[in-house]
Formats: C-alpha cells, structure tokens, sequence
C-alpha cells in the first residue's frame, strides 16, 4: 500500500440479507482530499460511508478488501480507527429520537472525542473550551444547555456536525449533513467545511442529493448506481447562488396579493391564540392560522422556529395550553385522535426511527390504514389491493416484500409517503418530504403531490427549499420563534383573508 492512502477499497462486495448493496468496488482515500458522492435513492452511498468507517464488512466470501493505512500501517480491520472516522448520518440522527434519557446537547458534543453515547464527569479543560469555541462557530451556543430531546430535527443535525469535528477527525463522512438545515445553516456549514478542508489536515467524503450544496473547492467526484461504482474523476463544483434565497423570506415568490378574497367560511384548520410547550419551553405563542377550503400552504422558516410542532399541533401529536382554541374539520364531528388520523395523513421525519423492526414495506404502507406503528390488526382484501397499487404508482413494487429497515433513507422516505396517503385522507401533512430523495425523485414528488390535489386532497407542507414547492401550493407562510410573522399568496388562488399571530 502507498503510504498516501488512508482508506483502500479493493474490489469490495457488500451485501444485505442477500441482496447487494455494493458490488466489486474499488477507490482509494488520500491525506486532505475531499469526494462527493452521488447517486440515486438506493444507489449505495449510505452503505459506501458505513463501509469506510467500518461499520459494515465485505462480504466474507468473494468481497474484496478493505484496507486502513493510517501513518503508513497497513491493517485490515478499523480497531483502534474509529475514534478518528468520524460519521454524520441520518440514522445516526434516528438513534438520538429512539433514546429515552435525558441528555444536554452539550454532552453529546463532547462524546464526540471518544465516540461514545457518555461523557465521563472528570473532563479536560481543553475539552470543554473545544465544544464552546465549535458551538460558537456554528451557531449552537444558545442550545448548550437544552435536552437533546427538545430540539429541532435541523438544531440536532447541526449538534451531530459539531460532535463530528469536535476531535479533529482524520476522516469525516458526511451523510446528507445539510438536509434539514435552514438556508443560513447550509451555508454556514458548507463555508465551515471549506475552511476546515483548507488546512488539509481532514479528508471528506460528503454525499448530496442536491448539486448547489457541494463544497466548490471540492473536485472529486465518485457517482455511485446499483452499487456500482459508474465514474470517478476530478472537476470543478460550483455552488448554485439559488440556496440563499430562503434567508431573505418571500423574495422569490413574486408580489403578495393587493386584495383579500374569501371563499366561504368553511375551514380545515383553525387555529386561535394557540400557545404549545415542550417541557417548559413555549414553542408556538399566541398563534393564529387557518386553513381554507382549497387552500395548500408551504410553511418555511429556519430552525428551530416552531414548523414542525405546528404541524404535530394540526394532527393532534401535541396540545395546545388551557385557552388555546384548535378547530379541525368545521362542522364535523371530530374530536378524538382516531377521528382527526382518520381523515388526516402525516408524514414526520422521526417516523423512519419507530420502525426498528424487520417490517416488510408492505406491512409498514398498510399501518396507515390503522395510524398505528406495526400493523395493530389484519387489512381486508381491498385494503391490500389499495396497498399493492400505492406501491406501484410509488415504484416501490420492487421493494414491496423487502424489510423496511434494510432500504435507504431516500427509499424509506417515500415508503412513509405511501402510509400517509393508504387510507386516502382529505388532508396531508408532510414534514420536510423532500429530504434523502434525488432529484428525481423530487420532481416525481411534486407530480404525485399535484394529482393529489386534483383529486380534493389538500396539503400542508414544511421546507427549508423553495424550489421544492410544487406550483400546486396556494400559499405560504414564514414562522420565526414560535410565531407567524409573514403569509403570502401564491399564484391566483382565491384564499381565505390573511390573519396574522399577535406574536
């Protein structure tokens, strides 16, 4: 081995179950590059990454070798390496929702420089002035001393950044590291990661689904179909300027409208003077919305602003304050959970992490039938064959018998998708949808989500992307701490008058 090469992947096979995740690689990681990776949902990006940290194996028969050359010594295996691999991953994200105790974001950067879920009591120093000086650059401080727990999917995929470089890797894999983050974090990052690359001293092995958030200094590139590595070489990245567009508000959309025009009286949603805590943190204040008939909205803001607890406010998962007045489905009688879930599908990012089980695909899109995780009691005929046809308008048909937790991020994504829309609801709340799928896919998305409307469906939807919203959507709103500050119209639909929180 050349004692430039820190990680070489000599004609490696991994398979899962069976089934082949990466076939016949081979690559070679240098001291101070940088490679993006690309590729479609399935293609073996994730898989690749779990690879060169050491988290999964080559096959044991015919799957090539792995070699580690750190300081020029050959090994095999990464004993004694992880400690400076460090990984940043959506699953890993997974593994924070699923735990149970309490634990301070601070701590769970500074686990980071062993690579463990604990901190020891006694800590260096050094090691403390560390996290706070990494906390700074990236915008954590303010969360230092919040539960893990009760942060945004966006602050959280942050802290994981932070305690990813809080040791000064030699190696830094990042799975998807900026998908949801709000604009001013991506390019907070993404500048981060540029000057930390600068000095040489860190490889980076970074895989998007989205060009514009490549490094630019970055040059090589290794695209990845089927598992296969399809082409490895060097050339220029440039970052799309159109990522900056969230952080100045609704610029982009065009003039808001000069009228208020109502249709009707009738609303989905309405929601009045709504305040919601999490533990004794106030995360929506004072808030008031509604949701028209025939009206679609894209909620945008940046993290930590309250967009998801708004959408588990909408879908009953959390409630609001004594005073609080929340309205669903005007002039029906809805008033259990099972009778807002039957009428209402969601689609939340930390659902990926409650099935840990090997649930078949199909098994998991007919749960919907039931809002339940797990199937809590056997579909009918007719329910299966709504399953199976959902399936083949997602393509996933191919993957129908697979065990859910054996799929990609991007793949199980929209498997979730598929349980949000089984049981054919009037309403479709979705958070974040378009995260971990390609561009493809995305745009596949933004079709489905248009006959969805034509079929009466009406949608509300969180991102941290403008150009993810497909031209279907009617309006959009901007929240920042807990309130609403900005709505606006989109296109010519006719909508309800706009109200604004008293926050």
């Amino acid at each position: 081995m050349s004692v430039l090469d820190l990680i070489r992947l000599e004609s490696v096979t991994v398979s899962y179950a069976g089934v082949l995740a990466l076939e016949n690689v081979t690559w070679r990681l240098r001291p101070g590059t940088c490679w993006s990776v690309a590729g479609r949902n399935g293609a073996g990006k994730s898989t690749f990454l779990k690879l060169l940290r050491g988290d999964v194996w080559p096959d044991a028969v015919g799957g090539g070798r792995r070699i580690y050359g750190f300081e020029g010594v050959e090994q095999s295996v990464p004993a004694g390496l992880k400690e400076r691999i460090a990984l940043v991953s959506p699953e890993q994200q997974e593994l924070y929702w699923r735990r149970e105790w309490s634990v301070r974001v601070r701590d769970v950067i500074e686990s980071g420089f062993d690579q463990t879920d604990y901190v020891p009591r006694s800590r260096p120093l050094e090691r403390r002035q560390r996290v706070v000086q990494l906390a700074d650059e990236l915008r954590l401080s303010h969360l230092l001393k919040r539960d893990v727990q009760m942060i945004s999917q966006g602050e959280l995929r942050r802290v994981l950044v932070a305690r990813a470089l809080v040791s000064k890797p030699v190696v830094l894999l990042l799975d998807e590291a900026t998908q949801g983050l709000d604009v001013e974090s991506r390019l907070r990052l993404l500048e981060f990661l540029e000057s930390v690359t600068e000095l040489g001293t860190t490889s980076v092995v970074y895989t998007t689904h989205r060009g514009e958030e490549r490094v630019s200094t970055w040059t090589r590139t290794l695209r990845l179909e089927n598992g296969r590595v399809m082409d490895g070489k060097e050339g220029v990245l440039r970052r799309s300027k159109n990522v900056q567009h969230e952080a100045s508000g609704f610029g982009i959309l065009g003039p808001g409208p000069t009228s208020s025009e109502v249709r009707g009286n009738v609303s989905l949603i309405c929601l009045r003077d709504v305040n919601v805590y999490l533990g004794r943190c106030r995360v929506l204040r004072d808030l008031n919305w509604t949701l028209g008939l025939g009206e679609h909205w894209a909620v945008l803001g940046p993290n930590g602003s309250g967009k998801s607890t708004l959408l588990k406010t909408i879908v009953g998962d959390l409630h609001a304050v004594h005073g609080s007045r929340v309205q669903r489905f005007e002039g029906e009688a809805v008033s259990t959970l099972w009778e807002i879930r039957s009428r209402v599908g969601y689609l939340a990012a930390d659902f990926q992490s409650a099935y840990e089980t090997d649930q078949s695909v199909r098994s998991v899109v007919a749960s919907g039938f039931f809002a339940s995780v797990g199937l809590v009691d056997t579909p009918t005929e007719e329910q299966w064959g709504m399953v199976d046809e959902l399936l083949r308008r997602l393509g996933l048909g191919a993957v129908s018998g697979r065990a859910f937790d054996t799929l990609s991020y991007g793949t199980r994504r929209r498997v979730l998708l598929g349980r949000a829309l089984v049981h054919r609801p009037r309403l479709v709340v979705l958070d974040e949808p378009f995260d971990g799928l390609d561009s493809e896919s995305r745009r596949e998305w933004g079709l489905l989500l248009g006959e969805l409307v034509r079929a009466g469906v009406q949608l509300v939807m969180v991102t941290h992307h403008l150009e993810d919203v497909p031209s279907c959507f009617t309006h959009a709103l901007w929240m920042s701490e807990g309130a609403i500050v900005e709505t606006r119209r989109l296109g010519t639909a006719v909508t309800n008058p706009v109200r604004r929180s008293k926050g």
